[in-house]
């Protein structure tokens, strides 16, 4: 891959620049075939390394960061078109040199073998009862996701009509069941990890689905995979986030927003929800449904992708245009 030809001759070639590591085999090509190229930014760098809070970004921090930040402008100034899946990226990436007619916006779409409307309801198997409001929460449980606002709202409510599922696992699961347990919240289910396979039936058993960012220097423009498995099952989404996220449900009218980490806005959010009541819910999550199916399917998402890729492979820029900085 890394040899002197690179990949066979190719009439356009699509990157996803996470690790960006992909830049050695994507600069081998363009310089051994000049082929035109598309950057997909699904997760900015090296903002990610920043906030992920793991060992190894500390060994990157300073000089380290600022070499990231400098290989990875290098691989949008030898770009033809970079992408990138949440709006707010756009004036990011405007701010490091790229060009605007180099940006296009493409959302990421859900797994729609398993997120679609359909499946079996769990309610009878977990006792559930059917006026019941489920709010369910998938995923990861760790320190980025802000979870424990969201069991302190639950408490504050404290509504038996208000049923929590929580599927998945992390390094703050035992604690967010302590305290559950603390508070004395029977009404919080915590599933463990569910097969893929079982999600179909767990968005099916909801009524709105939990999403959350705990706050970050980019949060702000993170869009979870989550919502888009929501939107796609025909749910609609309580988010407790701001900038792109709260931005898309107030907009659209697809549920309910908080302030991220504040377990009183969660709450009044909660009490909307309840409020709302199922008809109403099931109403948002159409809408939600409709907005996914017109905006973020494979489908949508699929044309956009090939119309990139057949107008970049219309040009062809030599060696010294792709080294050259990028103006700004």
């Amino acid at each position: 891959m890394f040899g002197v030809t690179g990949l066979p001759s190719l009439d356009a070639l699509w990157v996803n620049y996470s690790p960006v590591t992909l830049a050695l085999p994507m600069w081998v090509q363009q310089v051994t075939r000049g082929t035109p190229t598309v950057c997909d930014v699904s997760d900015l760098w090296p903002d990610t390394i920043r906030v992920s809070g793991l060992d190894g970004a500390k060994a990157l921090d300073g000089l380290g960061l600022r070499i990231v930040d400098q290989w990875c402008k290098a691989m949008y100034a030898s770009s033809d078109l970079i992408t990138y899946i949440s709006p707010g990226v756009r004036d990011i990436l405007i701010s490091r040199g790229v060009p605007t007619e180099r940006l296009q916006y493409l959302p990421k779409p859900a797994d729609e073998r398993i997120f679609h409307p359909g499946g079996t309801s769990l309610r009878r198997r977990l006792g559930i009862r059917e006026d019941s409001v489920v709010v369910s929460y998938s995923g990861s449980m760790g320190a980025a996701q802000g979870l424990e606002a969201l069991i302190e709202a639950f408490a504050a409510v404290d509504d038996p009509r208000l049923v929590l599922l929580m599927a998945g696992s992390g390094t703050q699961q035992d604690l967010l069941e302590r305290n559950a347990s603390r508070l004395n919240l029977p009404n919080i289910r915590f599933l463990g990890r569910l097969p893929q396979e079982q999600m179909t039936d767990l968005m099916a058993t909801s009524d709105i689905a939990f999403a959350s960012l705990a706050r970050n220097p980019i949060s702000s423009v993170t869009m979870p995979s989550k919502t888009q498995a929501a939107m796609a099952c025909g749910r609609p989404v309580l988010a407790a986030a701001s900038g792109d996220l709260a931005r898309l449900i107030t907009s659209n009218n697809l549920g309910f927003v908080a302030q991220p980490g504040d377990s009183a806005s969660i709450a009044m959010a909660l009490r909307a929800a309840l409020n709302a009541g199922r008809p109403m819910l099931a109403k948002l999550g159409a809408s939600a449904r409709a907005l996914y199916l017109a905006e973020f399917s494979l489908d949508h998402t699929t044309d956009l992708l090939e119309s990139a890729l057949s107008d970049v492979s219309q040009r062809r820029r030599g060696l010294w245009s792709r080294l050259a900085p990028t103006e700004r």
